[in-house]
C-alpha cells in the first residue's frame, strides 16, 4: 500500500492517530501515527462492469473497496489526476480530498466487524459523495473544514474560485466566489 509517486499533501487527524497523504499517483492513503504502518487507500467501486451482475443496494451508488460482493466485477478507482489537498474534519469522522481532475470527494469513517470467534471492530473509510466535477473550470488546490465541522471550504486556481459546502447535506452553501485583480 501507499504511494508510487511524490507525496503532495499531508494532514493529521484531530486525535493525531492517523495521517492522510495525497500523491501525484492519484492516491489518497491513510497511515497509522502509532506504528507508521499503511492503513488503507481511499477508493470506491464504479458501476458494475458485468451486465449480468446482481444488483446490490449501494450507498450513493458506490461500494467501499474492501467490501466483497460475490463475483461482481467492478473497477476500484479514486481520483483521476494528482491529489492536491486533503483534510480531516474537526471530529475526525470525515476526510475531504481534492484533485487536478476537479473532483472534491468526501469520505466517511465506518465501522465493521471481523472474525467469528474473536470479533474485532475496525474502522474503514468509504466515499460519501463527489462534491464537484467541473472540468475545465479550474483546479481545487486547498481544502479546509470550519472549526464547527459544519462547512467545507474549497479554493482553487483561476476559474475555480472558492466554494463553501454544507457538511450535513453535502450541498452548496455559497456557489462561487472569485478573486479579482487588485486595482
Amino acid at each position: 500500500g501507499g504511494h508510487y509517486g511524490a507525496i503532495v499533501t499531508l494532514a493529521f487527524s484531530p486525535d493525531d492517530a492517523l495521517l492522510i497523504s495525497g500523491g501525484s499517483d492519484k492516491n489518497v492513503a491513510l497511515w497509522s501515527c502509532r506504528n507508521g504502518r499503511f492503513v488503507q487507500l481511499l477508493r470506491y467501486y464504479s458501476s458494475p462492469a458485468s451486465t449480468g451482475a446482481k444488483k446490490y443496494p449501494l450507498q450513493n451508488n458506490f461500494v467501499p473497496v474492501n467490501r466483497r460482493r460475490g463475483n461482481m466485477v467492478q473497477r476500484a478507482t479514486t481520483h483521476d489526476d494528482q491529489v492536491t489537498a486533503a483534510a480531516f474534519s474537526p471530529n475526525g469522522e470525515l476526510i475531504a480530498s481534492a484533485s487536478r481532475d476537479s473532483k472534491v470527494m468526501v469520505w466517511g469513517r465506518m465501522k465493521r466487524r471481523r472474525g467469528k470467534r474473536d470479533v474485532q471492530v475496525e474502522d474503514y473509510w468509504t466515499l460519501l459523495k463527489i462534491l464537484s466535477e467541473n472540468k475545465g473550470k479550474g483546479i481545487p488546490l486547498t481544502i479546509s473544514f470550519a472549526t464547527s465541522g459544519k462547512r467545507l471550504l474549497v479554493g482553487g486556481s483561476n476559474g475555480y474560485g472558492l466554494h463553501i459546502w454544507e457538511i450535513d447535506t453535502l450541498t452548496f452553501a455559497i456557489s462561487h466566489l472569485s478573486h479579482s485583480s487588485p486595482p
